[in-house]
């Protein structure tokens, strides 16, 4: 018979003190992964009835299923506990939840974790954050509508290459954030008549690196959407910025955006230069597969209809 680190009795005087917990609480089993119990308050803001969580793998309510086991679960088996750590977790209906959460492991084994919902900071820092974007398209006019017509480029590549559900909301979130680092690039250098190429210039070469530090503090920013902003810039042969990653380090939706923020950039005006036309953007794509872009990307941006791309540019934000 299987042997749990706490007897029956001994489980159900734990789940009595719990049951009226208002913040939300789970426990696993021994192997650390099946859920053995959660209070009403997961339930109700979960949106799951009694006993639907019972026995399924506590990944199921995490949003991104990955996250506890890269990220949280090391530094719990290493170190007993882990305290104050924002988590996304997954409502039933698909919808995010935004927590500040702490888990201990239990003697015998098995963890505990309690976690405060915090999805109305979190709501309120992304409207800080669209102010700041907002604030960034008056220091420079070519940015106006970017993230907007760059996230409609890269959706229609994601479907053409069947992108799961879950990478697209992420894609949704990430994108219109991947620019938000050149709030510390000089109004002169983004508005410079001066043709240059962009990661010649160091200012423009750290905003990557400036926008992940700016988002880590949120606890929306997720590991898929750090890989849109952080990466956006890289390159398949390594001549990239700013950690000159080659092929498949690349992770892939900054591959998607890549493609997507180029096209967009190129058939747009410049203060240096006027907006190239879709079918040179196109061709300029074509010709760069496999060193600039990633190919199968590449590929299926071009298999877009240059009418729907039309329509994209046309539009005003």
């Amino acid at each position: 018979m299987k042997k749990y680190p706490f007897t029956k009795a001994e489980m159900l005087k734990m789940c009595k003190e719990l049951l009226n917990h208002t913040d939300m609480v789970v426990i696993t089993d021994r192997d650390d992964v099946t859920i053995r119990y959660v209070n009403p308050a997961t339930l109700k803001l979960l949106g799951y009835e009694a006993g639907d969580l019972f026995g399924t793998p506590v990944n199921t309510i995490f949003f991104d299923p990955k996250d506890r086991d890269t990220r949280i679960l090391p530094e719990l088996r290493r170190r007993g506990s882990f305290a104050n750590y924002q988590i996304v977790l997954r409502t039933k209906s698909g919808d995010r939840v935004y927590a500040l959460a702490s888990t201990k492991r239990m003697p015998g084994g098995g963890t505990i974790g309690i976690g405060k919902d915090i999805s109305r900071e979190v709501n309120a820092d992304r409207e800080r954050l669209e102010m700041m974007y907002r604030s960034l398209e008056m220091k420079s006019r070519y940015l106006r509508g970017h993230s907007e017509r760059t996230y409609e480029y890269a959706s229609l590549i994601a479907q053409q290459l069947n992108v799961p559900s879950d990478e697209m909301q992420e894609l949704e979130r990430g994108v219109p954030l991947h620019d938000i680092g050149k709030m510390r690039v000089d109004s002169s250098v983004l508005n410079s008549r001066k043709r240059f190429k962009a990661h010649q210039d160091p200012q423009l070469r750290l905003h990557p690196e400036n926008g992940d530090s700016l988002l880590q503090r949120f606890a929306f920013y997720t590991p898929r959407m750090r890989d849109i902003v952080l990466y956006h810039h890289e390159r398949m042969d390594g001549y990239g910025y700013p950690k000159g990653l080659t092929g498949g380090e690349v992770p892939q939706l900054a591959r998607v955006v890549k493609v997507a923020d180029v096209f967009d950039a190129l058939t747009t005006k410049r203060p240096y230069r006027t907006a190239h036309s879709i079918e040179w953007a196109m061709g300029y794509i074509k010709k760069n597969r496999g060193t600039e872009f990633d190919y199968l990307v590449a590929n299926n941006f071009l298999k877009i209809p240059s009418s729907k791309l039309r329509e994209i540019r046309s539009k005003q934000f």
